[in-house]
């Protein structure tokens, strides 16, 4: 494992080549009306032994992306789709392959009712992961489904990305689980619009390419993001409710970019942003909570200069909303605090050598 996290402010045309992998251009919509090639799969009337068109659907989801070629759409009727109902784990996507369920309401059906869950676990090793629900493939998607593992062993995640390019978009990761998304070996990642529950970790990256995590809710988890290694990381849009810590990592000058998300810190250690080292770019945040950032010793976060100011509003985060502890200089200029200016040892607390510039 690499000790370093790796991330670079995402180039637009990066965003964009990861983001029209989807077949959904508005992201809050379901995806569009199915077409001939689209294979369908329903727990209550389907068959395997079916041919999984929409008039005769299959009915698990294992033989679906098993017998379905590549580059096609599997539609997902409602229903627990687990070992008990015939599936076999771990369910592994083709290239290109798109697995659609309940979009509408993340998996979780109206009302909380009637989810369209995935729950299984089978081994499968990838760094530290150990185990998973579903592997993912180049230029595959996964949208519209609860997800579990069984047993809620450490190192299982939900899915697996494994050096692929795929999208992850309008799932509820539940809890129970160790981790929501686990990518590596220069995975690139587009996960939004989903619910992260998973116990540990919502996304789990190390060792990836260009990720992208927007527009989520995360709350649960110990550390919501969890980022080493990873070439390129933009954090924008986000819910996040952070146990231990909202955006953990150790970052590299100029490589990760973390902006208007809103974090609330519950009580406890560490902060909603944890920079061990680095100096990852932080825009426009809204912080609730208790610390907003706390900085190790080889960290340097800029969270706004005179040139390029931070308009993080850190106003109502109880107590310091900095706790730097570490021997560089955190730049924060240009952010709104409880005082005005911002006042040593009660805004921001500096334990280390390092120091804090606010204005």
């Amino acid at each position: 494992m690499r000790s370093a996290l790796l991330s670079l402010l995402v180039p637009a045309a990066l965003v964009l080549a990861i983001a029209t992998c989807s077949d959904d251009d508005n992201p809050t919509t379901p995806p569009p009306p199915g077409n001939p090639n689209d294979r369908y799969v329903n727990q209550t009337t389907g068959d395997d032994g079916n041919s999984g068109t929409q008039a005769s659907p299959w009915e698990t989801i294992s033989h679906a992306v098993a017998s379905a070629d590549s580059e096609i759409t599997i539609r997902v009727s409602k229903g627990t789709y687990d070992a008990a109902h015939g599936e076999t784990f771990p369910i592994t996507l083709k290239p290109g392959q798109k697995l659609i369920g309940d979009t509408a309401h993340r998996g979780t059906g109206p009302n909380g009712n009637t989810p369209t869950l995935i729950q299984g676990e089978a081994a499968y090793v990838m760094g530290f992961i150990s185990g998973t629900v579903i592997i993912g493939a180049d230029n595959s998607r996964i949208a519209g489904f609860s997800i579990a593992s069984v047993s809620g062993t450490v190192g299982y995640a939900e899915i697996v990305v494994d050096g692929v390019t795929m999208e992850s978009d309008h799932n509820t990761f539940l809890d129970g689980t160790y981790c929501g998304i686990a990518a590596g070996n220069e995975a690139n990642l587009n996960a939004h619009d989903n619910t992260f529950k998973a116990d540990s970790y919502g996304l789990f990256l190390d060792g990836s390419g260009t990720v992208h995590v927007h527009d989520n809710e995360m709350a649960g988890s110990s550390y919501e993001i969890r980022a080493f290694s990873v070439d390129s990381l933009l954090v924008e849009g986000n819910s996040i409710s952070a146990g231990l810590g909202g955006v953990q990592g150790g970052f590299v000058d100029g490589s990760t970019t973390i902006q208007n998300n809103t974090f609330n810190k519950t009580p406890g250690d560490y902060g909603s942003i944890i920079c061990t080292s680095g100096a990852p770019t932080i825009r426009g945040n809204t912080f609730t909570g208790e610390t907003a950032l706390w900085v190790g010793d080889g960290g340097a976060p800029d969270a706004g200069t005179v040139s390029s100011p931070g308009h993080n509003n850190f106003s109502a985060v109880s107590g310091p909303a900095i706790r730097h502890s570490g021997v560089f200089t955190v730049m924060a200029v240009g952010n709104t605090w409880a005082h005005d200016p911002p006042t040593l040892g009660v805004d921001y607390l500096v334990t280390g050598t390092g120091s804090v510039v606010t204005q």
